[in-house]
């Protein structure tokens, strides 16, 4: 297969260009066309997990993970029908019996995308009983907080806290099921670089707030308060400025 092969599919009657072998999540991504996943990150590798991409393809039995079909040319895909939606709606109850159908500790205003498509699609959390309700709840030094009854074991925070080859999170099996924690293996420690948090879906892990103290502090007329950025965040902003002013000028040529 040439891998820079052009070749034309069909997602929800509309024709679009793509790459042949690209996923059709990322040909849908690409184009803006909604199709809700949980496990799925650009920084890793497919696993399919959550079964929320599931689309329809016209000439094949059941439905396909999004996230991992590749395109093929003249594909027909169907994102959205009752189908599919009764079929996501399932699959999203079953994921809450991995997570509290309230979660008392969300904080407004941060992206949990398990709680926005519960909402969005309007589940019954409850369905299902709550098998990690007595699950522990971790502190990872002064920095980040693993609330392991919420986790839905996509396995994301074990994969790019092995990417980052740390290796601190691990899936270990208890009873019938699997379970992530920390490793057990005292040459391992938590470096405290959040990436666990920037790919979990599900608020299972958080980063310890300070925003209390820093108020204090610069509410203390007898204090001056200095602030220091890191250099990852200063990258991160320059990255989102450069991208854009790139994305207007190619669209005004």
């Amino acid at each position: 297969m040439n891998k820079n092969k052009k070749i034309q599919i069909i997602i929800d009657n509309k024709k679009i260009d793509c790459i042949e072998g690209q996923t059709i999540l990322e040909v849908a991504m690409e184009n803006k066309i909604d199709i809700p996943s949980l496990c799925f990150h650009s920084d890793l590798d497919i696993k399919s997990n959550c079964r929320l991409c599931i689309v329809e393809i016209k000439g094949r039995k059941g439905l396909c993970a999004s996230c991992s079909t590749k395109t093929e040319p003249e594909m027909e895909i169907i994102t959205d029908s009752p189908k599919i939606k009764r079929a996501r709606e399932i699959n999203l109850e079953l994921v809450f019996a991995q997570h509290p159908k309230e979660d008392k500790n969300y904080t407004p205003g941060l992206s949990y995308r398990l709680l926005e498509l519960a909402k969005e699609y309007n589940i019954k959390t409850d369905r299902f009983s709550d098998r990690k309700e007595k699950c522990p709840i971790y502190q990872f030094g002064p920095s980040v907080v693993f609330d392991s009854s919420k986790c839905i074991d996509c396995r994301n925070c074990v994969d790019i806290c092995e990417k980052q080859g740390i290796g601190f999170l691990e899936i270990e099996k208890k009873d019938h099921f699997f379970q992530v924690g920390p490793s057990k293996d005292e040459k391992k420690d938590c470096i405290y670089c959040g990436q666990c948090v920037v790919h979990c879906p599900a608020g299972a892990l958080m980063a310890i707030e300070d925003f209390g103290e820093v108020e204090k502090a610069i509410q203390d007329k007898n204090k001056i308060v200095v602030f220091q950025f890191a250099p990852s965040i200063r990258t991160s902003i320059e990255e989102e400025i450069v991208e854009e002013i790139n994305n207007e000028t190619n669209e005004d040529e």
